[in-house]
């Protein structure tokens, strides 16, 4: 997983789909405030493509504000992943 096009209220995951249980109909998104236990979980229907990577979208975000992302695979029999490796980023200021 990556995240990009990072703005002070928003960034995007692309999400390249486990190998191991395809196929994969959803991932569940974790964002934490980092260093702390205050977290949200959403939802994001994967792409069509079994093989193909998913863009979700993270809105909503706070200025200035460092969280961790965390994703697991999810198919449509309710069976999810391990989540991924957790991925850090800082939303800027506007100038």
């Amino acid at each position: 997983m990556v995240v990009g096009s990072i703005t002070p209220t928003s960034a995007v995951a692309t999400i390249t789909p486990p190998t191991k249980g395809r196929p994969w109909s959803s991932y569940s998104l974790t964002l934490c405030l980092r260093g702390t236990q205050s977290c949200n979980t959403t939802a994001c229907a994967a792409v069509a493509s079994a093989n193909s990577p998913t863009n979700c979208s993270l809105t909503e975000l706070s200025m200035g504000t460092s969280y961790t992302l965390t994703v697991g695979a999810r198919r449509s029999d309710g069976t999810q992943s391990p989540d991924s490796e957790p991925a850090q980023f800082t939303t800027p200021v506007y100038p």
